[in-house]
């Protein structure tokens, strides 16, 4: 009973626990593959960071493009538009700075990221006089954490578009 049983069924038992032991040597080299990449780019964005505290900009900016265009979903991609983006208003180039924010918020995984990207954006439109394109902005900052910085920006808009009392609510808010 014990042959005729093996017969019919050990080739599935044999396929079967090659395909689990495949499974579990693939997930092994996947979860090995993402934390070595998730570790280069972790040493790239230092080695931008120290580039963007010298005065010499133009490497920090290419260390900051390099990262962003080889790990683009790492969060470090992010936080390196971002510090870019501050990088070319230091240097008076505010499309410049506008394209990498709207990148990070178009490429950031966390909401954090992508509404702090929003903010600054908004203070870049705002400088440039386009207040419409702030206010729309401003409305996709959901993160509480912000709300003040929020709503002070909205003061602010409110106060150049001649708006004194919708002004005062917002920065009492």
């Amino acid at each position: 009973d014990l042959r005729k049983w093996w017969k019919e069924n050990g080739a599935s038992i044999l396929i079967g626990i090659a395909l689990g032991v495949i499974a579990i040597f693939g997930w092994r080299y996947w979860s090995s593959h993402r934390d070595a990449q998730a570790e280069i780019a972790s040493r790239a964005y230092d080695a931008f960071v120290a580039a963007a505290e010298k005065p010499d900009a133009d490497q920090a900016r290419q260390r900051g493009q390099a990262l962003t265009t080889d790990f683009p979903q790492s969060p470090y991609a992010t936080l390196a538009a971002l510090r870019l983006a501050k990088l070319a208003l230091d240097g008076g180039d505010h499309a410049a700075a506008s394209q990498q924010l709207e990148w990070a918020i178009g490429n950031a995984r966390l909401d954090e990221l992508r509404d702090i990207a929003r903010l600054r954006l908004a203070r870049v439109k705002f400088a440039a006089g386009q207040t419409a394109e702030a206010e729309k902005l401003l409305e996709g900052v959901t993160t509480a954490s912000l709300n003040a910085e929020r709503e002070e920006l909205k003061g602010d808009l409110y106060l150049a578009g001649k708006n004194p009392d919708a002004a005062r609510t917002a920065y009492a808010a």
